[in-house]
């Protein structure tokens, strides 16, 4: 579970420049519409839309968007063969918005809903990194299932995401019995 999207990072080092507290009503209630749409993607196993609103670096990372799609319809069927199923989002606070070196970043954290092999209800914490290049009118995401709390990985791929944001600690699954 903790891996839906791949972040396939090998550890590398970055810096990240200052960054400044961002207010923007509008930004942050576009980010929480466009996030709903990422729910949406994963919980219908929609992969265009979810390339849609993935960061381009990610898709850059899968040579492009059909090795992204690939990789999203493989982890599909793994998680049938494994008869994990999606069922719901719950999204949590969004963080403080940042503004560093001409991008907007944000973390969104949610717990997906999902059922096991012999239909026990689980669930997952996890989080959206967020990122914006225009002020916050679209946004592109990360799961950050695949970075944990590792900074290291997420700034190999955003290598300007502030120190000021703080990453969520990684949760175990938890299986309602």
């Amino acid at each position: 579970m903790r891996y839906f999207w791949f972040l396939l990072l090998a550890p590398a080092f970055g810096c990240s420049s200052p960054a400044r507290p961002f207010e923007g009503n509008e930004a942050v209630e576009n980010l929480k519409a466009q996030a709903a749409n990422v729910e949406h993607a994963m919980i219908n196993a929609d992969h265009q839309q979810m390339a849609d609103r993935t960061h381009p670096v990610l898709i850059d990372h899968f040579g492009g968007r059909a090795g992204y799609i690939r990789e999203l319809e493989q982890a599909a069927a793994d998680l049938r063969r494994q008869e994990l199923k999606f069922h719901a989002f719950s999204f949590g606070a969004i963080s403080q918005v940042f503004e560093s070196a001409g991008e907007l970043y944000a973390i969104y954290p949610y717990s997906l809903e999902l059922t096991g092999p012999n239909g026990e209800p689980a669930s997952q914490l996890s989080y959206l990194v967020c990122t914006s290049s225009d002020r916050g009118v679209s946004w592109t995401f990360l799961d950050g299932a695949g970075v944990g709390s590792d900074r290291r990985k997420l700034t190999r791929f955003l290598p300007e995401f502030p120190a000021e944001l703080a990453l969520p600690e990684p949760q175990p699954l938890v299986v309602y019995r």
